[in-house]
């Protein structure tokens, strides 16, 4: 259910059969982290060349990998033995079609075995990848891309800039691949070397980044033919796929010719759970070395465990109720949700810090707008919430003329033609979704809205929403990047279609707000067009913000070792290149 930035890694899956069987997982790890994306001026076009010397880079237990590689050794038939990591997560991808239309825990898997031309870093930075340097000539239109050389994907051919080329041109011309479509579709690109490309926008982007960063990196002969969903996944990754059993395993081994290295471990196996507290009895008794999902009520059992760290940390995540508010006529959503006095009333009903205290033992803090303040200057700070007041709620609900004429307790529209029956939806896979939903019920219930909450798997939970319009109220849960531009895009009538918007919100002036922040180069400017779409969106209520979650991971420190950090503790996983240098505690 939840729209992966590679920020809040969900790991899950079983043994993969074909290679491991539980006992080697266990016994080896012993022995030896679409919508057109907005731009971000850099402090200086003209030299916007990116370097691991002018970005901050996370700190690790021992030095990381350099960011700009020498290349391996040639390629050995087989990959090498050595450790199995085993990585444990709820929710099961059910395909590693690398354009998938809905993208989702898969992309965490899909990042180890496809390259991407930079980058996201653990504290919120872009650094090379494939790409060693970029820059733009003439103010942001025009981008120059240099990319490591002798590049061998896991066949063992070439991967160069025509295959690059390939893949972000494929994105956009491609009518399945509707959400990763929007991150190129004013892009222009051209292979103008074996190791170099030139990337033309239509408009000024600032940061380029955000706009190439998820695009996976495929070999033009494997994936020319549009075969995604046929089982082939030849990428230039840290990690080859070895099996596959959707819903149930995942196993990578590592590439012994990748350019930054060969991983440090022989293989990485995802395992399924079916609950987080499964999940973190089988961290406690050694089934698995790493779990990143985690709901705070669990740490305190967790940290009594000698064997076992816990790090928590900031994320560019939120938990949301969202408001079904289309107008199209397929909508089955409870018109009075169009009506912004009912969103605001049930605004004023919810204690946002009464969910924070119980959900997450205290751990978060209330929601606000939807660029959380981990995004630092990007974040409106001046927006001011409602408090939690429902007798404020009760008095807005009875001025706008919803009054419960009938006795029962619950309100009716004006006129008395529909009750204030609404349907809740929470995703199957949420650790938090129930205590969360009962809460929402019973403060409705005081204000005389009755709501009735259902589960549902992620994949339903996503077809109920836009273009569907099928709901009234949902949890959901958000993540974003370091640019602030996807976030914004969720609301846009643009990506109703995509159902990345899935609220179904439509409104011509936060759209063109939107297209003014995306071609605006000067980060000052940029700046105060996104913090007046915060205040919009705020003001509008498609969506509440509830809370904003802290990251909570742990890993067995008996058994592997490495793992990259960043001062305020989050877990190494969000950056891929942490796999690449992870290495078993030597016993």
């Amino acid at each position: 259910m939840k729209w992966r930035w590679l920020v809040h890694i969900r790991i899950c899956a079983m043994l993969g059969l074909c290679l491991l069987s539980f006992d080697a997982c266990t016994r080896q790890g012993k022995t030896t982290p679409m919508p057109t994306l907005t731009p971000t001026l850099p402090p200086t076009l003209s030299s916007a060349t990116a370097s691991p010397t002018t970005q901050p880079v996370p700190t690790a237990t021992q030095p990381m990998p350099t960011a700009t590689p020498t290349v391996p050794p040639q390629p050995s038939p087989t990959p090498p033995a050595g450790p199995v990591l085993c990585i444990g997560w709820v929710g099961v991808p059910q395909t590693l079609n690398p354009m998938a239309e809905q993208p989702s825990k898969a992309d965490t898997v899909l990042a180890l075995i496809y390259d991407r031309l930079v980058y996201r870093a653990l504290d919120n930075s872009y650094t090379p990848a494939l790409a060693t340097n970029w820059s733009s000539p003439d103010g942001g239109k025009t981008w120059v891309f240099s990319l490591q050389p002798n590049i061998k994907a896991h066949d063992g051919q070439l991967l160069d800039s025509e295959d690059v080329a390939f893949s972000l041109n494929l994105v956009q011309n491609h009518y399945k691949f509707r959400y990763t479509a929007g991150y190129t579709l004013t892009m222009q690109v051209q292979a103008t070397s074996s190791h170099s490309l030139t990337i033309t926008l239509s408009q000024p982007a600032g940061n380029i980044e955000a706009l190439v960063h998820w695009i996976p990196l495929m070999p033009k002969r494997v994936y020319e033919s549009g075969a995604f969903d046929a089982g082939k996944h030849i990428g230039s990754g840290p990690f080859i796929l070895q099996d596959f059993q959707p819903g149930q395993a995942i196993t990578l081994t590592a590439n012994p010719n990748y350019w930054g290295g060969a991983p440090r471990v022989g293989a990485v196996v995802f395992r399924n759970y079916a609950s987080v507290e499964d999940l973190a009895a089988a961290l406690k008794n050694g089934q698995v070395d790493v779990i990143t999902d985690l709901p705070p009520s669990l740490i305190a059992a967790l940290k009594s465990d000698a064997h076992i760290q816990v790090v928590t940390g900031p994320q560019i995540h939120f938990h949301e109720l969202l408001f079904n508010v289309s107008t199209r006529a397929q909508s089955t959503g409870h018109p009075a949700l169009k009506d912004k006095q009912v969103r605001l009333a049930i605004a004023y009903a919810i204690d946002k810090q009464q969910l924070i205290d119980v959900a997450l033992v205290g751990r978060g803090m209330p929601g606000l707008s939807i660029i959380p303040p981990v995004l630092g200057k990007w974040f409106n700070a001046a927006v001011t919430d409602v408090p939690f007041d429902p007798d404020k709620a009760k008095q807005i609900l009875e001025s706008a003329g919803y009054k419960d004429t009938s006795g029962d307790g619950i309100r009716e529209m004006p006129g008395g033609s529909k009750s204030l029956n609404l349907r809740l939806f929470i995703s199957s896979d949420s650790a938090t979704g129930n205590q969360e939903a009962n809460m929402i019920v019973n403060w409705l219930r005081q204000i005389g809205i009755e709501a009735t909450f259902t589960k549902l798997d992620p994949a339903a939970m996503s077809a109920a929403t836009c273009p569907a319009c099928n709901f009234d109220l949902m949890l959901w849960e958000r993540d974003g990047g370091p640019d602030p531009g996807f976030l914004l895009s969720t609301l846009t009538t643009a990506q109703i279609e995509s159902g990345l918007n899935r609220t179904g919100y439509s409104n011509p002036t936060y759209d063109a707000l939107y297209a003014q922040q995306a071609n605006t180069v000067d980060q000052d400017q940029r700046r105060l067009i996104v913090q007046q779409m915060q205040q919009m969106a705020f003001d509008e209520r498609p969506c509440i913000v509830l809370y904003y979650d802290l990251a909570v991971q742990a890993f067995r420190k008996d058994r592997f070792r490495n793992w990259l950090f960043v001062p305020n503790g989050a877990l190494s996983l969000l950056d891929v290149r942490s796999l690449l240098q992870v290495e078993p505690v030597p016993q």
